[in-house]
């Protein structure tokens, strides 16, 4: 009997608020299947700045889309023509809040995902809702991504920039009211912890470009920060 093929998946985080810890994202979700023994390949396509490709520990190449400080859509077909050339399980796609509209418009106008699906890659769009003052920006995206795309979305939600609203306004009653459950793929809700202890690990971490396991091995990284980390990676790890 013929073994049937297996199916990849593309994670495309989009969303077009910038400084909302959409490269973050992209690295903990390839840290996460990582552990789960998958195969998992990434592509930074952020045109200002390259933070997914930074973290040596994983393994992400870099599609340049700026041409003469324009973005050049021509760009876009390197990056599908790699997604379709690569065999891995999981793909991670992190692109900036610059080339946020050119990407859909390419995504929407050369009918990506169903190039993409007929060729065996499922994709997911993976996005971010943002608590404080960018939250209603955040969740215009969410709603943009959702109205303008026919494809699953993946949210995290992240306080790190403020509270989320309550009540009526409380996001994730919102999405899962408003939004078809075959169109989301989940509601990743990233722990919450000490600004001034947890935070500021996670900070050091991110600004040094090392994985959970490298920070924590570090033989420069303290005892309490690196149980702290530990103790983060493990809760953000059991909500994805």
């Amino acid at each position: 009997m013929t073994k049937p093929k297996k199916i990849k998946k593309v994670y495309f985080t989009l969303q077009g608020k910038g400084g909302i810890s959409k490269s973050t994202v992209s690295v903990w979700l390839h840290q996460y299947l990582l552990s789960k023994g998958s195969t998992v390949k990434g592509f930074d396509t952020d045109p200002t700045n390259s933070t997914f490709n930074a973290f040596k520990g994983l393994d992400v190449d870099v599609i340049p889309l700026m041409q003469k400080n324009q973005i050049n859509q021509r760009g876009f077909d390197a990056l599908i023509e790699a997604l379709l050339a690569t065999d891995v399980d999981y793909m991670i796609v992190d692109n900036g809040a610059t080339s946020f509209n050119p990407m859909l418009a390419y995504i929407n106008e050369n009918a990506i995902f169903e190039l993409l699906k007929s060729n065996g890659i499922e994709s997911i769009v993976n996005t971010i809702c943002s608590g404080g003052s960018e939250h209603i920006e955040t969740m215009k995206g969410i709603k943009y991504l959702y109205d303008t795309t026919d494809t699953k979305l993946l949210v995290w939600m992240n306080h790190y920039f403020g509270n989320m609203p309550q009540g009526e306004m409380e996001p994730v009653g919102i999405l899962q009211e408003n939004f078809s459950p075959d169109r989301l793929a989940g509601i990743i809700d990233i722990p919450y912890k000490n600004s001034d202890t947890f935070g500021k690990d996670i900070q050091e971490m991110q600004s040094l470009r090392l994985t959970f396991d490298e920070y924590i091995d570090n033989s420069s990284t303290g005892i309490l920060p690196a149980h702290r980390i530990k103790m983060f990676k493990n809760e953000l790890f059991s909500e994805i």
